[in-house]
């Protein structure tokens, strides 16, 4: 049940341009380094979005 409630959120994710990593409780304890190198090298590797226009009145 679970497997499958986590299948169509990482699928709804992927369809609106979210990435999703996964990691292992232990991994986040014990390598949080480790964690942190491959969020950096995913980020690393997507494309940078575009950002919004200002409208007039923002600052």
């Amino acid at each position: 049940m679970r497997q499958a409630y986590d299948s169509r959120r990482d699928r709804w994710l992927a369809e609106n341009g979210y990435k999703v990593l996964r990691f292992t409780n232990d991994d986040v304890m014990s390598n949080i380094e480790g964690v942190a190198i491959e969020v950096e090298r995913t980020l690393a590797l997507l494309p940078t979005p575009n950002p919004s226009r200002k409208r007039e009145g923002d600052s």
